[in-house]
């Protein structure tokens, strides 16, 4: 029944002459495990970065806040002016941007 099947020969000759090249298993095999053991132990020492939300008063925000909470997120409360501020700054929101329809340049909002 595999006799006749093109993918099985395909993939059999693949498996051949990957087979025959030691060095194409090294990079295909041993190079990520080398690296993944070699980054691990590189970064062994710290642990992931908190993630800070910033959430604004409305309804519902306590029980956003008290679900953040027990996900291990920091949740900071903040107004809408500083939000629309930091998120501005941090997002680059204000540039100069093209315009899809024509030519030029159009005010992001």
């Amino acid at each position: 029944m595999a006799e006749g099947n093109a993918l099985y020969h395909l993939t059999l000759a693949r498996v051949r002459e990957a087979v025959r090249e030691p060095g194409v298993l090294f990079w295909v095999f041993g190079f990520p495990i080398l690296l993944s053991v070699g980054l691990g132990l590189a970064f062994r020492g710290r642990g992931p970065e908190p993630v800070v939300v910033g959430l604004l008063d409305g309804p519902g925000a306590a029980f956003v806040e008290r679900a953040l909470g027990k996900a291990g997120i920091k949740v900071e409360r903040v107004d809408e002016a500083s939000a629309r501020k930091d998120l501005r700054a941090k997002c680059n929101f204000g540039r100069r941007a093209p315009h899809r329809r024509r030519a030029g340049w159009a005010r992001l909002p």
